[in-house]
């Protein structure tokens, strides 16, 4: 075993290169995951081996030479564009249309126009590499390096940017039109609603029969207001809100016409004045409020007529609920009767 003070750790991408370094008496240290030389000079040709990085086990790039960017377009019958360099890109993953595009390619990347004039064979990362490598700029899988020169458009590429141009900005106006209808419409609806329902009263308690007019003010996918006949010939607006874990009715109705349909739901539920005033002092702004609060505000004569009501309601449910209890034991009574012949 090897003295770890004698060690001497060769950094770098050692990965594509283990074997060069195993044969010239490299060692690998599995606990730091990196590869070292016992002598000075084992450790200097290691290094010559790891610097430059190889390519991965991928040919290198075409000897582009001395030539500038204006004569490698040149020779692909393109002219570079003023300034032009020679750009390099690495493209990852399988894209179509990627791995066989030759040189003289024009390639487009964010808007600007490349001809490629040189490219690597496609290499192959793996994540285990990458992480023993330190090679944390990279990603796994794929990928390969192209070189291009920005160009200029030829007439006919020219003149299909003016279209591309010419199209997307026709449809940036279409965008911001429909945008501005949309808005207007909504304004529109908005006024229409407001106008609708000036000097009526918002309640949930049902007016009774009603007769739909036919118009209505439609908000969206959720909300729908319906304009409504009322059995006094006066109009409400029925307004519903549905989703998918949700719905709501509210009726907008002439005030008279909303208050004697709060007392009507009332005396429906068996509400008396002392009830709705305790349910009030616990759940006043919850739903149902405007009912409750109609009970508690009404006159004597009114709240008088609600108890009776209420009182009826309950003789009622109880006298239900015995005749329930009864027909269920007769039931159970000829069940057992049935059973015993």
């Amino acid at each position: 075993m090897s003295d770890y003070s004698t060690r001497i750790y060769i950094k770098g991408e050692t990965y594509p290169v283990k074997e060069q370094l195993k044969a010239i008496g490299c060692r690998w240290d599995k606990d730091r995951r990196a590869w070292y030389a016992e002598s000075q000079d084992v450790a200097t040709r290691a290094r010559d081996i790891v610097s430059p990085p190889p390519l991965y086990n991928s040919p290198p790039p075409a000897d582009l030479g001395t030539a500038g960017p204006a004569d490698l377009a040149a020779r692909f019958g393109r002219c570079a564009a003023d300034g032009a360099k020679v750009v390099s890109f690495v493209v990852y993953g399988l894209a179509k249309g990627d791995e066989g595009r030759p040189d003289g390619s024009i390639r487009l990347v964010r808007g600007k126009r490349y001809v490629q004039v040189a490219r690597t064979e496609r290499r192959y990362l793996s994540r285990e590499m990458l992480e023993d490598c330190d090679l944390f700029g990279e990603k796994p899988g794929g990928s390969y390096q192209w070189d291009g020169v920005e160009v200029m458009p030829t007439a006919e590429e020219a003149a299909a940017d003016r279209a591309a141009a010419d199209a997307a900005a026709a449809k940036e106006r279409e965008a911001a039109e429909a945008l501005a209808r949309a808005e207007a419409e909504k304004a529109d609806r908005a006024a229409r609603w407001e106008a609708a329902r000036c000097g009526l009263e918002a309640t949930e308690a049902d007016p009774g029969q009603v007769e739909y007019t036919g118009e209505e003010i439609v908000f969206g996918k959720a909300a729908t207001a319906r304009q409504v006949r009322l059995e006094t010939g006066e109009i409400g607006w029925e307004h519903t809100i549905s989703t998918y874990d949700n719905y709501a009715r509210y009726w907008y109705l002439p005030p008279a016409t909303a208050r004697q349909a709060r007392l009507d739901a009332a005396a429906e539920a068996g509400y008396t004045p002392e009830r709705s005033a305790e349910w009030l002092s616990q759940h006043e702004g919850c739903r149902g409020t405007d009912v409750h609060q109609a009970v508690v505000e009404a006159d004597a004569e009114t709240q008088d007529r609600l108890r009776a009501a209420a009182a009826e309601k309950a003789a009622a449910d109880l006298a239900r609920a015995k005749q329930q209890e009864v027909d269920q034991l007769r039931r159970s009574a000829a069940v057992r009767c049935k059973g015993g012949a």
